[in-house]
């Protein structure tokens, strides 16, 4: 079971169209980089500049494993999606870095054998009575585990900010949610984190970091992040269109104010670091 306690991660791949052909393109044209400074700062935590071991949980199209080639010794992504696994080795062939069709829960690893272990958005799909002790045991002693995610909407511009907003709101309407709906679903899983990986028992000096970040993009780059939340993918994976989504209004907007240029996207990441005791 996954984090819902009802959906294997099979089930929850096929809900959010991560298993439609194509759909690791599509995602992967409009995800952002990790936050600039992540990198440097967890080889500080290790106290290293260079390391023999990284492990990628939930690594997707490997945008989330570039970043470490070169830093680590082996990159090894964790993947169980076969869309999104086949565009991670097309961009990283012939590097350092390997794919495994597996989950953060049962990664198949050999027991401390990374020195750092990381996850971005995916981490909110975990099982967090399996995952964290799963990752406490393919740390060496005295690893770094980091997850980062970014929150949502991305700031662009106050007047597509208003309509980005729009659009979250009729997601939200559309799946029935209240009181917030995919801000406050994502706020509290996030906020739940941190409980969750000292629950665990297998980490200490668990520390929570505000990470603004800032990433150029396109219309067509914007437009395909926003197709790429889980909310949109599961409602445009059951049929609904752009129209009905408010990702047509979007877009007239976006055509406006940003037009052939490129923009500053303001993300707000969120990192979580914790050091594996012994």
């Amino acid at each position: 079971m996954t984090h819902d306690g009802r959906s294997s991660t099979a089930e929850l791949l096929d809900r959010f169209g991560y298993t439609s052909p194509g759909f690791g393109e599509r995602y992967d044209l409009g995800r952002p980089s990790p936050p600039a400074r992540l990198v440097d700062e967890l080889l500080d935590l290790v106290g290293t500049p260079r390391v023999e071991r990284v492990v990628d949980l939930g690594s997707g199209t490997g945008l989330s494993s570039a970043v470490w080639v070169g830093v680590g010794g082996e990159v090894i992504g964790i993947e169980p999606s076969d869309e999104m696994r086949r565009v991670a080795e097309k961009r990283l062939h012939g590097t350092t870095a390997r794919f495994v069709a597996a989950v953060a829960e049962d990664t198949g690893l050999a027991d401390a054998c990374a020195d750092i272990v990381s996850a971005s958005n995916s981490v909110t799909w975990f099982d967090p009575a399996r995952a964290y002790p799963e990752i406490g045991r393919i740390l060496r002693p005295r690893g770094v585990f980091a997850t980062y995610f970014h929150g949502w909407p991305p700031k662009v511009d106050p007047v597509v900010d208003e309509v980005s907003e729009a659009h979250v709101d009729r997601v939200d309407a559309l799946l029935g949610r209240e009181g917030g709906g995919a801000r406050t679903d994502v706020a509290n899983a996030h906020a739940r984190l941190e409980a969750a990986i000292a629950a665990s028992g297998w980490f200490e000096d668990i520390v929570v970091r505000a990470r603004p970040d800032v990433q150029r993009y396109d219309v067509a780059r914007l437009l395909a992040f926003v197709r790429s939340s889980g909310s949109a993918t599961r409602l445009a994976h059951a049929g609904l269109d752009d129209d009905a989504l408010g990702i047509t209004a979007l877009e007239e907007v976006l055509r406006v104010v940003v037009g052939s240029g490129t923009v500053d996207v303001e993300l707000s990441y969120t990192v979580v670091t914790a050091r594996r005791s012994g």
